[in-house]
């Protein structure tokens, strides 16, 4: 199985036995990340519509292109994005962001092409910081 969809929070406890996946959407009222460490295949994964604040626990998926975290509860853009250098895509649209601030660290994201904040709470897209 290359790819999977979890809406059931039941399914969550078997997730492990799906390592090898290479795309996987979950939208089932998450507060947190999962632990993905060992899904080091993944390139797509979607967590969009969840409640989740943090992005803690993804920093194991070096091999993610496209990151969908739409409709969460994120506020700011505090993470270390070091290990996410294959990342294209990141969608960071309808969450709790207020501001810019922080948006320099995207700046490791090399290969990042695509990147959806709109639907957030930013009110000064001129924001300058040193």
């Amino acid at each position: 199985m290359k790819y999977l969809f979890i809406e059931n929070r039941s399914e969550l406890d078997n997730l492990e036995q799906y390592k090898d996946l290479v795309r996987l959407t979950i939208r089932c009222d998450l507060t947190e990340i999962p632990n993905l460490k060992n899904f080091g295949n993944l390139t797509n994964l979607n967590l969009s519509g969840n409640k989740i604040k943090s992005l803690e626990g993804l920093e194991n998926l070096k091999n993610l292109k496209i990151l969908e975290l739409a409709g969460n509860l994120i506020e700011d853009f505090n993470f270390n994005w070091q290990n996410l250098q294959n990342l294209t895509d990141l969608n960071l649209s309808r969450n709790k962001i207020k501001s810019l601030e922080g948006l320099e660290n995207l700046e490791e994201l090399k290969n990042l092409k695509i990147l959806c904040l709109g639907g957030n709470l930013i009110e000064d897209f001129n924001e300058k910081y040193d």
